[in-house]
């Protein structure tokens, strides 16, 4: 995004105070054999928190145990860590940097370091709940992290062959798919066979009931909106398997799109791409750009436009949709890129530069329009952009306040 055209006189604090680090992490356990779960005296800010904040090594050697994802909790205050391998025997050692984590008001937590946790996990994974998503897709929900793999565990439907389980690479996900044989309409019998967590806490066998009722409803469109400047999301009422580009007609006045430059996918509620392209009931029509040809998405000085949307011939199964015709903006953006906050400016004086992060990606537009003044003293600066960073290449580092001036 363009910046220096939108930016009003800005004076930011080029040296943040010093940080009496109040905030601090409290404690780290294991919850499991593969997640440890850290816990802080105050709400991170979540886009702050990474897998590469926690350095996790084998308590009494120098082997890395990488942190492969991190779930946040909903307040913030405590975070669900999955390793890359199990806890063992002797251990983990758990260390933080100073400041690589902050709260929601982007203060820094101290420094933290804690040695030999370990793992105390006896029991085996408690199956919690079974249900069939529909009539070829069972999901399992259990306590905890199951270890499919090394135990060679799954499923079997109504005595059919086994169904291998895939591990989870999700922190706190325990939930786990299974695509099997066609359900029957009723009851259907469930083996769970040779399962384990990474303890090695295992289970040869468990049993339990799904229903399934057959889903014969019509899918159809619940509601449509823009995405970004050039792509909306169409709701359906179900999943559907079956729908592409050549099912959607997008038009703006007369001109329609060539349905093959349309892209479609499949997304979840957030926007993101499905698992291997999953079925979804949430579709994402990406809409070319066409700049510099006779039919621009955007003609000149056009910020916004009304494409109108049809549908039809998708269907679920053999189950047709309903056909849908409707209409949806897309806009450009024209909001101004703000500074997250002057307390995540960072100056590296070996460098001689000055880091500040905005909200947003930064295009720049004209460097000339922007200064840096030590009191009444200009400064002589080299601003380049990288990703939503601006960086400032000084000739000498002796500057009290930055001025940004538009």
């Amino acid at each position: 995004m363009q910046f220096f055209g939108f930016l009003q006189s800005k004076k930011l604090p080029l040296y943040p105070k010093l940080f009496n680090y109040k905030f601090k992490t409290k404690k780290v356990s294991a919850i499991n054999a593969k997640e440890l779960l850290v816990k802080f005296n105050k709400a991170v800010s979540k886009a702050s928190v990474a897998t590469t904040d926690f350095a996790v090594t084998a308590t009494g050697t120098v082997t890395a145990n990488t942190v492969t994802d991190v779930l946040v909790s909903e307040d913030g205050k405590s975070a669900v860590l999955l390793l890359t391998s199990a806890v063992p025997t002797a251990g983990v050692d758990v260390k933080i940097a100073d400041g690589d984590i902050l709260t929601s008001g982007y203060d820094k937590f101290a420094k933290f370091e804690i040695t030999a946790v370990k793992n105390s996990d006896s029991a085996t994974p408690k199956l919690l709940s079974a249900v069939a998503k529909d009539s070829t897709t069972v999901e399992l929900t259990f306590d905890e992290q199951v270890d499919w793999t090394t135990n060679s565990g799954g499923v079997s439907v109504n005595g059919g062959s086994l169904v291998a389980g895939a591990n989870s690479t999700k922190a706190g996900d325990y939930t786990y798919t299974f695509t099997v044989p066609a359900l029957k309409t009723g009851a259907n019998t469930v083996q769970v066979l040779n399962y384990a967590d990474f303890a090695g806490n295992k289970e040869a066998l468990s049993t339990t009931t799904v229903n399934y009722a057959s889903d014969v409803a019509t899918p159809e469109v619940a509601s449509i909106k823009a995405e970004d400047s050039t792509s909306f999301i169409v709701t359906l009422n179900r999943s559907v398997d079956t729908i592409a580009n050549t099912n959607f007609t997008v038009k703006k006045g007369n001109y329609t799109f060539t349905s093959t430059d349309l892209t479609v996918s499949y997304v979840d509620a957030d926007g993101n791409p499905t698992v291997a392209g999953a079925p979804s009931k949430y579709v994402k029509v990406e809409v070319p750009t066409q700049a510099a040809t006779a039919n621009p998405l955007y003609a000149t000085n056009e910020n916004s436009v009304a494409l109108s949307v049809s549908l039809s011939g998708y269907k679920n199964a053999t189950v047709i949709g309903k056909e849908y015709n409707g209409s949806v903006t897309l806009s450009k953006d024209l909001t101004a890129p703000v500074v997250v906050s002057s307390k995540l400016i960072t100056t590296d004086k070996t460098a001689k530069t000055i880091t500040v992060p905005f909200d947003s990606t930064l295009t720049l537009a004209d460097a000339s329009k922007l200064t840096v003044v030590s009191g009444t003293v200009k400064i002589a600066a080299t601003p380049t952009v990288s990703g939503k960073n601006l960086l400032l290449q000084l000739l000498m580092l002796q500057v009290l306040l930055m001025v940004l001036t538009a």
